[in-house]
């Protein structure tokens, strides 16, 4: 009896700590993150020019010169942390595929595809 115990609680301590990590992810990239450069092609964005994407738990709205233009739903896949504590994975927003990484306050967003995009942003507001 006191095994079978033993285990449940194991197990629940188990649940609630995936649960939590998880979720610590998703506030990592909840937030408002500002455009500062792009690659596609190859340009620098003053801070402060509206240029920024706000993502919440399940949703994102991207906005340009303070106009949104895009908006929706994501959802991120086979997600993973290194070593150094950068945190990537497959993030497909309005179903476009992309790769994503994070380090302290920098997103990454790859956009693979028949030209190559490469987003920075860096994060100004959680």
């Amino acid at each position: 009896m006191k095994k079978m115990i033993l285990i449940l609680l194991m197990a629940s301590i188990f649940v609630v700590a995936c649960k939590k990590n998880s979720e610590e992810k998703l506030n990592r990239l909840s937030g408002t993150w500002e455009l500062i450069e792009s690659n596609s092609p190859k340009t620098m964005y003053a801070q402060g020019a509206g240029n920024k994407t706000i993502f919440t738990t399940s949703s994102y709205k991207d906005y340009r010169q303070n106009k949104l233009v895009d908006s929706g739903s994501y959802a991120i896949t086979n997600s993973s942390t290194d070593s150094l504590g950068q945190w990537n994975g497959n993030i497909s927003m309005n179903t476009l595929p992309c790769y994503f990484y994070v380090r302290k306050d920098t997103l990454e967003i790859d956009a693979p595809g028949i030209i190559f995009t490469n987003a920075v942003y860096i994060k100004i507001d959680d």
